[in-house]
């Protein structure tokens, strides 16, 4: 069923691309009252440019007419973003998930990216490289962290990477991109032009291999 706040992009190749944070989230606090996540800017646009220029699936959050930001997303909406997640990924044998963040100008990488055990798949190591060495191929001048690994007890618990690794047993990276690319036009580029190398090469490499 379509939700008038949840874009599918329709694709062809088994890689899901996903944005779950592209509006503004109103977050209900118990302890600290009510407060707004604010919009990780651009994420939706990666999106939907790498799943017109490699025919991925995709989702992400989408404002609907007079709606300035999402409300009940924790105890509502996450969940049906979730169960589209998992419907695509069940139903198209998606073999890749990569989960498109927007980090701040206080982040000390660049580019973060989570692999997020407990499940290791047996491709990782291989695809981690991958993606590392063409992302630091194309920007060599950008901070590019090793593997930020969130505490699974913390931050790491409630991922979509953690559900989708835990549930379907297949390579899912949660992608943080700073604000410093997101908004400087020769850098989004350059880095647009790495996830869209990268994906290209995790397609000849893996698919039909997992």
């Amino acid at each position: 069923m379509k939700h008038p706040n949840i874009k599918v992009i329709q694709g062809k190749k088994p890689i899901l691309l996903s944005a779950p944070h592209a509006v503004k989230i109103k977050i209900n606090k118990k302890k600290k009252g009510e407060e707004f996540k604010p919009h990780e800017i651009k994420v939706a646009k990666i999106v939907n440019e790498l799943c017109a220029k490699t025919d991925a699936w995709g989702v992400f959050t989408q404002k609907s007419p007079g709606i300035k930001h999402l409300e009940n997303w924790e105890e509502e909406l996450y969940h049906i973003y979730k169960s589209k997640i998992n419907n695509l990924i069940a139903t198209k044998d998606i073999g890749l998930f990569l989960d498109i963040h927007g980090s701040g100008w206080d982040r000390p990488f660049h580019v973060d990216y989570d692999f997020l055990v407990p499940n290791l798949h047996p491709h990782d190591d291989l695809i981690e490289k991958m993606l590392a060495e063409i992302v630091q191929e194309s920007m060599p001048d950008i901070k590019i962290s090793s593997g930020f690994f969130r505490n699974l007890n913390g931050p790491g618990k409630n991922t979509l990477t953690r559900h989708v690794r835990k549930r379907f047993f297949i390579p899912a990276i949660q992608i943080e991109i700073n604000k410093q690319i997101r908004t400087n036009k020769e850098e989004y580029s350059s880095f647009l032009k790495a996830l869209h190398k990268f994906i290209k090469e995790y397609e000849n490499t893996f698919i039909g291999l997992q």
